[in-house]
């Protein structure tokens, strides 16, 4: 029989010549990005499987898992289909202010020898030449949303249920399932445990109980405990001192706990109690919230989980928890804000300032680049951990939203938040190291250095996202800023003054 020829491949282009120019002119295009300084994780390059910078996205970005689909038939499909999973970078301009660019991959990457004085950024693989201007927020998000895509999701950043599993157990259902709160006195982590209470209870119908260091019953959120004690299986709170491990088992009683949520321990020593009672109750996960200030510096942004740490308190719990052989999940926040906030100084620092029509001293160039989370999505993002099950078990999180902007861009925003126009701002930038004396600490809230994290991981493996964007967030908050009168309280800016003095 005659045999059967082998089909000629398509050419992308119709023409064998012009697909070959297309295929060296890809082979060129990332040699150069290679050249460049567009860096990519080796580890990830190596791992990824053949498919191509659809492939590389996924392995190294906060963006969605790509489609399982059939390999493209050629180079020009793969780009195609790349692109409208990247999602083509958009900018929007409104009154004077360049919001960002939202990034598909949401994979930001530093050039050697850039820094956070003198930035030169690229994203992508694309130049920042075309993105925003150089005093304008830069965002990177991971889901590749525009500006207003969330408004019409719900609130705090919860894996989607199904609407008619009702909330609480029905009659002669099985018993709810029970948590267990250890919630600092306050700072940066203070809210989170009303507001994951709220979500624990409110929306998974479980039994909480708090044990809350201190006895600040009169400032947020704690004063507001009252909001959430009948929601679900009921919310239980004792301020109880959680060294003191007497009083602490006095509070537990005889109760044990599917979930134990640690918001407290910034030791070994301070989980160890709680940690070695969960492992005999045979909890199904211990969930820690630990820090992401744990990160050494890096030169590739945001930063993944497997960044190398420092050896601090919050990473030795980690590995308590797994010495003890726990089930255990670890998230690590950056810059926290939102409703009923313990710590203010993130937002009210820019707040203070504008609505007094005052210049504002910021460390470096401006052009730093991090991010600010609503404590709703980060609570969303703990709540989420009973529904992941033991994809959630060992493993540690990156909590933020994924969105990254400059210090000047949060700066434009809170401006344009208030109705003021951001080319309006006096933006002083100055190098901490050349003053005469070093400020203190708490003359900036922000790091001066590049400080960003992915929640990609988080994403993927906890069905989560997040729901309040900056914008979102920020005009809440310039309200409740409003309604308590801080636009007309004294503030001292005495060490705002000696830096600008000095400038002058």
């Amino acid at each position: 029989p005659t045999p059967t020829p082998t089909p000629t491949p398509t050419p992308a282009f119709g023409s064998p010549r012009l697909d070959t120019m297309f295929r060296f002119g890809l082979a060129l295009l990332g040699l150069s990005a290679a050249t460049h300084g567009y860096v990519m994780p080796a580890n990830s390059r190596a791992s990824a499987p053949r498919r191509g910078l659809y492939s590389y996205l996924d392995s190294i970005s906060d963006a969605p898992a790509a489609p399982a689909s059939a390999p493209p038939s050629n180079y020009l499909e793969e780009v195609e289909r790349w692109a409208a999973h990247a999602a083509a970078p958009t900018a929007s301009a409104a009154n004077g202010v360049r919001s960002g660019i939202d990034y598909g991959a949401g994979y930001v990457s530093v050039v050697p020898g850039a820094s956070a004085q003198q930035p030169f950024m690229k994203a992508n693989g694309a130049s920042r030449g075309s993105g925003p201007s150089s005093s304008s927020a830069l965002r990177a998000t991971g889901s590749g949303q525009s500006n207003g895509q969330s408004n019409g999701q719900s609130s705090g950043g919860r894996a989607p249920t199904n609407p008619t599993q009702p909330s609480t157990p029905a009659p002669g259902a099985s018993t709810a399932p029970t948590a267990l709160i250890i919630q600092n006195k306050g700072g940066g982590h203070g809210e989170l445990g009303f507001h994951l209470a709220k979500a624990l209870a409110g929306e998974q119908g479980m039994k909480v109980v708090i044990i809350n260091e201190g006895d600040a019953k009169d400032k947020e959120p704690f004063r507001s405990y009252h909001e959430i004690e009948s929601l679900g299986g009921g919310v239980t709170v004792h301020w109880v001192d959680p060294k003191n491990t007497a009083a602490v088992d006095k509070a537990i009683g005889g109760a044990s706990f599917d979930y134990v949520y640690d918001n407290w321990s910034k030791s070994p020593e301070d989980a160890s109690h709680v940690a070695n009672k969960a492992r005999a109750w045979g909890v199904k996960n211990f969930v820690f919230v630990s820090s992401a200030g744990m990160y050494t510096p890096s030169e590739e942004f945001p930063m993944i989980e497997k960044e190398p740490t420092k050896t601090t308190g919050q990473r030795e719990v980690e590995m308590l928890l797994d010495q003890l052989n726990l089930p255990w999940s670890s998230f690590r926040p950056q810059y926290i804000y939102g409703p009923k906030a313990n710590k203010r100084d993130y937002m009210d620092w820019f707040f203070d300032r504008i609505s007094r029509d005052r210049p504002l001293p910021i460390p470096g160039s401006g052009q730093q680049v991090t991010t600010l989370t609503d404590a709703r999505d980060v609570a969303g993002m703990l709540a989420a951990v009973p529904a992941a099950g033991p994809a959630a078990a060992k493993q540690v999180f990156n909590c933020a939203s994924g969105r990254v902007y400059t210090i000047d861009g949060i700066a434009q925003l809170c401006a344009k938040t208030m109705g003021k126009d951001p080319k309006s701002l006096v933006l002083k930038h100055y190098d901490p190291k050349a003053l005469s004396e070093a400020p203190p600490k708490k003359a900036f809230p922000f790091r001066n250095a590049h400080f960003g994290v992915s929640a990609g991981k988080a994403r993927r493996t906890l069905n989560w996202n997040a729901d309040v964007t900056l914008e979102q967030g920020m005009e809440e908050w310039w309200n409740n800023y409003k309604l308590q009168g801080r636009h007309m309280k004294d503030v001292n800016f005495s060490i705002d003054d000696a830096i600008l003095k000095e400038l002058a």
